[in-house]
């Protein structure tokens, strides 16, 4: 919808209107990657910043 109705789209997208796979196949192999790193930067600034200990990231215990 966007890729027909809105000029600065259109011209993003060079006139062409890729389907919903080809814009989902692009995301997931993309977004993987990028949130992957995300997530470890995010344990390590909390681990940095003592927020959580790398004990209690990686050998949580279940108690009962």
């Amino acid at each position: 919808m966007l890729l027909r109705e809105k000029l600065p789209a259109m011209w993003l997208a060079a006139m062409q209107q890729p389907d919903f796979r080809t814009l989902n196949d692009f995301r997931a192999v993309r977004m993987k990657a990028f949130m992957d790193e995300l997530f470890e930067a995010m344990i390590g600034k909390l681990i940095m910043d003592n927020h959580i200990t790398m004990e209690q990231y990686f050998f949580r215990r279940h108690e009962d």
